[in-house]
């Protein structure tokens, strides 16, 4: 069909327009669906995956996918190549860092995009004669699913204490389930990881039951010099309904967490857009009130993806 002097105007300008949207958005000729690994779909995490998925479809274009998972099982999701993104927990990336188990070699290709918030691990009870960490032999002790973050660093306090699964009778149940068996009797604690305003203490605080069990300085500084993601951790007294004493306790980072090949422009993206959605996020979630742009880019001592460091150098909030 012959095209007139108008037409070929008209497709010239088409051309024009769609160059020049492929140059200013680098990404929108790749964009596909990704993958965002986090908790279960009744955990305390998959409102802020929500959030999230929010924040990479509105600066990449992609689409997400929530998978669920766990902050140590997300991480082998992504080195291995399931998906792209994953919530994931400071303390196991550290264990893979360094190649100890449950990771079979050392982690080369997870880097971090930020810093989300703290998270302290809690150990909780109804039972008044179970003061102390070691009080928890022969004991029935929730401590949280396989492939959870929070279950590996069980272990992990157990050892430090001279304890095993082997002296407790463990029980691998999720967060809400936990929190259910221990208003119902069928378990005497709870051994997890939550946010400084974890809604599960939060719960279990409005029976006047409660219990929050300290750890000693000693075991925390073990734990401390035995993960590097690790470090102590105090509650002040009246933090939650009844708490009438500080509690001392341990905590990790929650950080967002991305392959090492995932595209720059896009980590670059992402990462300026959850500075962006901080307010707003510290309007849904206790977790991010404490949180400022800075600690969001404060370096923990993991890897940085490229394309974070690179926004955060140019934001001017960090070096």
């Amino acid at each position: 069909m012959f095209i007139g002097s108008t037409e070929r105007c008209k497709t010239r300008v088409m051309l024009t327009a769609t160059v020049m949207l492929a140059v200013m958005l680098p990404w929108s000729a790749t964009a596909e669906t990704v993958r965002l690994f986090n908790g279960p779909p009744q955990g305390t995490w998959r409102p802020i995956a929500e959030q999230l998925k929010k924040v990479i479809e509105a600066t990449t274009k992609d689409q997400v996918i929530i998978e669920p998972g766990g902050g140590l099982s997300n991480v082998i999701a992504v080195t291995s190549g399931k998906g792209q993104l994953a919530m994931a927990v400071s303390a196991p990336l550290f264990t893979g860092l360094e190649g100890k188990p449950p990771f079979k070699e050392r982690l080369t290709n997870v880097q971090t995009l930020a810093t989300l918030y703290y998270q302290p691990a809690y150990i909780m009870t109804f039972d008044d004669k179970i003061s102390k960490l070691t009080d928890l032999k022969g004991k029935r002790v929730s401590v949280m699913p396989k492939g959870y973050a929070a279950e590996a660093m069980n272990q992990l306090v157990l050892k430090m204490v001279g304890l095993s699964y082997g002296d407790i009778r463990e029980q691998f149940l999720g967060e809400v389930e936990s929190a259910d068996a221990l208003r119902d009797n069928h378990i005497d604690a709870i051994m997890g990881m939550g946010d400084t305003n974890y809604s599960i203490a939060i719960d279990l605080a409005s029976t006047g039951r409660l219990k929050l069990v300290s750890l000693e300085n000693d075991t925390v500084a073990a734990l401390q010099k035995a993960n590097a993601g690790l470090y102590p951790y105090r509650f002040k007294a009246g933090t939650y309904s009844g708490m009438k004493t500080d509690f001392t306790t341990f905590a990790t980072t929650v950080l967002v967490v991305a392959r090492s090949d995932y595209p720059e422009a896009k980590a670059r993206a992402i990462t300026k857009g959850l500075i962006e959605a901080l307010p707003d996020l510290q309007k849904s979630f206790n977790s991010f009130k404490g949180m400022t742009k800075e600690t969001m880019a404060k370096d923990v001592g993991l890897p940085f993806h490229p394309g974070a460091l690179a926004y955060f150098r140019e934001a001017g909030i960090a070096r």
